[in-house]
């Protein structure tokens, strides 16, 4: 059986806006037959799409071993990063560590269909904290985009088969520097927080985006935000910068004189 090859992911992602692109004008043309054969054309890129992705995670799983064999969640597709009671000497990979719960086991892969209503709960428990009103369509929306996009791309992290933590990363190019690849969203449920998860997943991407030529990771966070503690350990502060966004209202001609 021919494996898809992942070279051709950025062609399969905009295959795949193509296909929504055609689907949203048949459907406000009326034409229902072309619609369903074009969904069922969709389908398929995305599992193609997905298969892809797997391949490329399995390449960079490593499977390792550890000293006291703890009962394991169903095994998951894609890359994993262990934590077990018991730490590993130095000598291994840097994905693993020490998780500090007796029998835990964690894994972080790529998001796939099936995850969506975990993922929604997560994202929902995000905005919460963050207090960001979003509408049921902006979660179809970015949903759609981390299953579909070649460039941006989420992750989940779970804890003996729970998920407990979620990612979103965009690679992009710059102008004086390497790719650049921008963290754009990390939330750890509350009940497993200060244990090592967010410092997984962050590591996770940086290897990541650094295999696809995207080396330089950065984020945003709120100045009194409480994960500054553990940024400050795995990030450099850019002391003295100050984030701006267009405001458009601002630029409209004036009609006083």
């Amino acid at each position: 059986m021919l494996q898809p090859d992942p070279a051709q992911a950025m062609r399969l992602a905009e295959i795949i806006t193509n296909l929504h692109d055609r689907i949203r004008e048949a459907t406000e043309r009326g034409w229902l037959g072309e619609v369903e054969g074009l969904q069922v054309s969709l389908a398929g890129a995305r599992q193609k799409l997905q298969q892809m992705r797997k391949l490329r995670a399995q390449a960079r799983t490593v499977d390792l071993p550890t000293p006291a064999p703890a009962p394991a969640a169903p095994a998951r597709a894609g890359r994993h990063v262990r934590r077990d009671a018991d730490r590993l000497p130095d000598t291994r990979p840097t994905q693993t560590r020490p998780y500090g719960r007796m029998g835990a086991m964690m894994e972080i892969n790529f998001l796939t269909g099936s995850d969506r209503a975990c993922w929604e709960v997560l994202a929902r428990g995000k905005d919460t904290y963050f207090e960001v009103e979003r509408s049921d369509d902006d979660y179809e929306r970015t949903w759609r985009r981390l299953l579909d996009d070649e460039q941006i791309r989420g992750i989940a992290a779970w804890l003996d088969g729970k998920m407990v933590g979620i990612a979103h990363y965009l690679f992009h190019a710059s102008v004086w520097y390497a790719g650049k690849c921008y963290l754009a969203d990390l939330f750890v449920d509350a009940e497993v927080r200060r244990r090592g998860i967010a410092t997984a997943v962050i590591e996770w991407v940086a290897r990541d985006a650094k295999e696809h030529g995207f080396p330089g990771l950065y984020w945003n966070t709120l100045e009194d935000a409480p994960a500054r503690a553990l940024y400050d350990k795995v990030g450099k502060f850019h002391k003295g910068l100050i984030h701006y966004s267009y405001r458009r209202d601002a630029n409209q001609p004036s009609t006083q004189r």
